[in-house]
């Protein structure tokens, strides 16, 4: 006799993939683990499943939690590894009597192979005869680029509706109360998809501001007035990762009337495409210096759109670095991130001159090292400091400055590899914050981005 006792499969791969930042992301730029280990230390964005389970006494099988940076293309030995490990939990006594899967994925990861490796993935374990018929369902990243292959092989893929830990949580939770449902009563729900042809910065998409607050709230509105709709899904999707299927899309998940729940989908694509075009900010590093002059003794935040370490640049570009120097600019602090600035700097002392960067209006820019530990240095450059960080994790506070022995209030200009703005209670409210798009894999005007892969026509890099 089968036992009441469900028993789900947990497994999550994270990865926001940039296909126009240079090089590849590798295995050792992974954080993988597995078995219980991973699920009592509290890996992101699970919490809710764990409490779900809790609650409906589900016996919880961890399989493999990959996830690193957002950053470029990944290597195809990564996905073959997170398969295997998936593959070996299944085998090692656990697929005999697996009731449901659970994935929580980002849904914008693309491998050397792979356009979409979230639904390659699904596909591989829909194809297993023993999880044929079992329900999978988990969550995605509001900015998934969502595709026709996960829409087949999983049952109920659920957006977070927001950037918030907390609203991460509710959105696994309401995934695995979904896959409760579909385990408990053995129905199985369609995912209808409505994809606009629309690409969208996710600096200017954001959830706190529109259009992608009037979408939400519509659909919103859709999903409680429809019978029978578990959810109706808004992707903002990931325009830096060059696919076919990239950009904004619609999903509803529905058991009952599926024309109704098509109608509601193109209602949503209508709206969106009333919306298309975006406020996108326009100012280039020698403009944003130039206008900042005139704000003195104003402090001013100089927001790296362009260069963007959370949405998978490097964060290492000097073009703002090279604006300020040239203008002369004083008591100016550029943050730089360079995985490699505690090899580069070995060999030198403080105190001892280094050439910083170079180009052809400048030739050569030295800089005076200030200070170095393994994770940072400082280097002076006229008037302005330059951190050199060694990781690539977002400053997305001053507090995360201060970590670093900087204090914000010592400088009149500060510049970021960063497209969000800082938390007003962050003591950034008298602060002018001015957004800079030069040059870089995150620029925000995509048609200024060479693609090459994702399906045309599409706005705005097409006139539609």
């Amino acid at each position: 006799m089968k036992s009441s006792i469900k028993r789900v499969l947990l497994a999550s791969l994270w990865h926001q993939t940039n296909t126009f930042s240079a090089g590849r992301t590798g295995i050792e730029d992974f954080r993988f683990e597995s078995g219980e280990d991973a699920v009592r230390d509290g890996v992101p964005g699970l919490d809710g499943v764990r409490s779900l389970g809790s609650e409906k006494g589900w016996e919880l099988l961890p399989a493999v939690f990959a996830t690193a940076p957002s950053g470029p293309v990944v290597s195809d030995i990564v996905v073959e590894l997170f398969w295997d490990l998936f593959l070996s939990t299944v085998e090692n006594g656990s697929g005999a009597d697996i009731d449901g899967v659970f994935m929580s994925m980002h849904g914008a990861m693309v491998s050397e192979s792979f356009p979409d490796v979230e639904g390659e993935v699904l596909r591989r374990i829909r194809s297993l005869e023993r999880f044929s018929d079992v329900p999978i369902c988990g969550v995605l990243d509001l900015h998934a680029n969502f595709t026709e292959t996960m829409c087949r092989e999983a049952d109920g893929l659920i957006a977070c509706r927001n950037e918030s830990g907390e609203d991460a949580r509710k959105t696994t939770y309401d995934a695995a109360l979904l896959l409760n449902d579909l385990m408990e009563t053995e129905s199985r729900p369609v995912t209808l998809r409505e994809h606009p042809p629309l690409l969208w910065p996710p600096a200017v998409a954001t959830s706190n501001r529109e259009p992608m607050l009037t979408l939400q709230s519509r659909a919103r509105i859709l999903e409680h007035e429809i019978p029978d709709m578990s959810f109706i899904n808004v992707f903002a999707g990931f325009p830096y990762s060059d696919v076919p299927e990239a950009g904004v899309s619609f999903t509803a998940i529905a058991d009952g009337d599926l024309e109704l729940a098509r109608s509601a989908l193109r209602e949503l694509n209508v709206l969106a495409s009333s919306k298309r075009k975006l406020h996108i900010e326009d100012l280039t590093a020698s403009e944003a210096v130039a206008r900042s002059k005139g704000r003195i003794p104003e402090q001013t935040l100089f927001l790296e759109a362009s260069d963007d370490v959370e949405n998978g640049a490097f964060g290492s570009s000097r073009i703002v670095l090279n604006a300020l120097v040239k203008q002369d600019a004083q008591d100016a602090l550029v943050v730089i991130h360079d995985t490699a600035v505690k090899d580069n700097l070995k060999e030198f002392k403080l105190g001892n001159v280094i050439e910083l960067i170079g180009d052809k209006e400048l030739r050569s820019t030295r800089g005076r090292l200030i200070s170095k530990e393994d994770s940072h240095a400082v280097v002076k450059v006229y008037g302005v400091t330059a951190l050199m960080i060694g990781t690539r994790t977002p400053m997305d506070s001053f507090e995360r400055l201060r970590a670093f022995g900087i204090e914000p209030e010592d400088y009149s200009v500060i510049v970021l590899k960063s497209s969000k703005r800082l938390n007003p209670l962050d003591d950034t409210f008298h602060w002018n914050t001015l957004v800079l798009d030069s040059p870089g894999a995150t620029q925000l005007h995509l048609e200024r981005l060479f693609f090459k892969n994702v399906t045309r026509p599409v706005y705005p890099l097409d006139a539609l």
